[in-house]
């Protein structure tokens, strides 16, 4: 199983990176390692204002192949832990004023 580091620095690094859409929630993390959907790996995540990364296992679920679309970047969106909900509301509690948001992100 292949590990994705991943450290969000701030807010808006999160912000392009997260994805609401997918069921209990996604995070997109900039990879050149080509995966397919349903690619188990390991995650570790360090958010904004974390002392130390969390760490789940997870599967690809989204794919932003070479040459995607709108330059965004190569890479793949992991599910958050679905037995977790920790995670994904510290998301959504930092994202709070963003998520109705028409900034570009990542994926979409």
């Amino acid at each position: 199983m292949l590990e994705l580091i991943v450290e969000f620095e701030d807010t808006n690094q999160l912000y392009r990176a997260y994805m609401p859409f997918v069921h209990h929630g996604a995070v997109f993390i900039a990879t050149r390692v080509e995966f397919n959907i349903g690619d188990k790996v390991s995650v570790v995540l360090t958010l904004p204002d974390d002392l130390e990364p969390t760490v789940f296992e997870s599967k690809v679920v989204w794919i932003n192949p070479m040459g995607v679309q709108g330059a965004r970047p190569i890479g793949v969106g992991v599910q958050l832990p679905t037995e977790d909900i920790k995670i994904k509301s510290v998301i959504e509690t930092s994202l709070s004023r963003k998520l109705n948001s028409v900034e570009m992100t990542s994926t979409m």
